[in-house]
């Protein structure tokens, strides 16, 4: 395995979860450090092709910024992620990868491996490995994430969300007047405010189902936070899917999120297993950066893993 396998394990994988502890990167660069060779320089001439499956055409694109406070670290993240809506199918992943996909595509999906390193910094890639993919046609969703190396999808018919309309609450997010909602959804109260005036249903993530689009939601705790910077409609722009890693593998929607939550610890573990440091005490009691949006299945994970 040469250190390129290894920095798309650890840094495509990972990147977005570390930078929440320096300590946890440090200890990542002395993991690479001590395992592998100076020829890697040698290597980033190596041409690769990174071709990537179209699932369809958006003629809608909502590019929102957002904020994930992490409560076990006491730190947050911001970034930006885009929903591209299409006839049958919408597609919410990282902002980042959506730039990178399309850059891709120009260069016939070859690309040198300084090159696609760069791209990482470039686009402020926070994630190559998360995708939500919604088929409306068939009303059905497919998520699929990795982290630790372990990568999996699961799919699930559409959640119907039950909101709360408050007419009386309205704000405007973009030149677009909305109102407000709120709804109960898997362990986390949602508050949001949607535009009626936009002939499209949807919004961030899985949050969907009111009479307009949704620009702007937020946990009531305030943990996750999302609001729409950039709308803009065209005749049909690519929607891009990158290809499953080898050892993806699908389950179902509670061991998903099981897997995602052990995998937050499961890299620190592979650093302590080298003798190396997670936290800059010398503690192995580190994770990386986490905080998951459903809550409905943390019962069910303190049952397999917390007895």
């Amino acid at each position: 395995m040469d250190l390129f396998t290894i920095y798309q394990h650890v840094t495509l994988t990972n990147y977005f979860h570390m930078k929440a502890s320096s300590s946890i990167c440090l200890s990542v660069a002395l993991l690479i450090a001590t395992t592998f060779t100076s020829s890697y320089a040698q290597d980033l001439s190596k041409v690769l092709t990174l071709k990537s499956e179209k699932i369809g055409d958006a003629t809608l694109e909502v590019v929102y910024r957002y904020t994930i406070y992490d409560p076990v670290l006491e730190k947050s993240r911001e970034g930006h992620d885009i929903v591209q809506v299409g006839a049958k199918i919408d597609l919410y992943y990282d902002y980042g990868c959506y730039q990178e996909q399309h850059q891709l595509s120009k260069q016939d999906w070859k690309v040198t491996k300084l090159e696609w390193n760069q791209m990482y910094d470039e686009y402020g890639i926070q994630s190559r490995v998360y995708w939500l993919i919604i088929d409306k046609e068939q009303e059905e969703l497919t998520e699929r994430d990795s982290r630790a190396g372990t990568s999996c999808y699961y799919e699930e018919k559409i959640p119907r969300i039950a909101w709360r309309l408050i007419p009386t609450e309205t704000k405007e997010i973009l030149g677009h007047k909305c109102t407000k909602a709120i709804a109960d959804f898997r362990g986390r109260e949602w508050q949001v405010w949607f535009a009626s005036d936009m002939d499209r249903s949807g919004g961030p993530w899985k949050l969907r189902g009111l009479p307009g689009f949704i620009l702007a939601a937020e946990t009531s705790d305030g943990e996750y936070k999302y609001e729409a910077v950039t709308i803009r409609t065209s005749k049909g722009v690519p929607m891009y899917v990158s290809p499953q890693s080898k050892n993806t593998f699908k389950t179902n929607r509670q061991q998903f999120n099981i897997q995602m939550a052990r995998g937050a610890w499961q890299f620190s573990e592979t650093i302590v297993a080298r003798g190396l440091p997670v936290t800059s005490s010398g503690s192995s009691r580190a994770r990386l950066f986490y905080n998951p949006r459903e809550l409905d299945w943390i019962d069910e994970y303190n049952k397999q893993f917390k007895k």
